[in-house]
């Protein structure tokens, strides 16, 4: 296993590689959201979805986690060169380092905006854009609040 900084990640996703980009952290974490084209199996059923998802044992993988202070993706690059996988690499820096260069996630819920205006529909984008970029507790909150002021 060897590590791999994030630009070069960047790249192999950009470039279109044959490459496996696995999240090595819970489902439920991997639902907040992921690098492009990564695919999620954690720890726990890592050894057993590998063969199953990763025919190829030459493929280049790169195994993350959330960030430097977490050692799944480690793990995770372990137990696939013991499964006989040949080109594991561990960004070992992970999800926290990619969002802080502002590069783009996958299946990260969108959050809301205070900084799109509130304008009327006539104008152009506004509320209706503004309310898309809710999460449905968000907007549930808000129809609580609607139905204390109307009623």
């Amino acid at each position: 296993m060897q590590p791999i900084k994030r630009d070069e990640v960047k790249h192999l996703i950009d470039a279109g590689l044959d490459v496996a980009i696995i999240e090595a952290l819970p489902k439920s974490e991997f639902e907040t959201g992921h690098l492009p084209g990564a695919l999620s199996m954690p720890l726990e059923t890592l050894a057993k979805e590998a063969p199953q998802q990763l025919p190829d044992k030459s493929q280049k993988i790169v195994t993350y986690c959330q960030s430097a202070d977490c050692a799944a993706s480690t793990k995770a690059a372990e137990i696939l060169e013991g499964l006989g996988y040949t080109d594991v690499s561990d960004y070992v820096e992970g999800k926290d380092d990619w969002k802080a260069a502002g590069y783009r996630m996958e299946g990260a819920p969108k959050e809301y905006d205070e900084n799109v205006p509130h304008d009327s529909m006539e104008d152009g984008p506004g509320i209706a854009d503004a309310v898309s970029h809710r999460t449905v507790e968000d907007l549930e909150s808000l129809a609580a609040d609607y139905q204390k002021d109307f009623s």
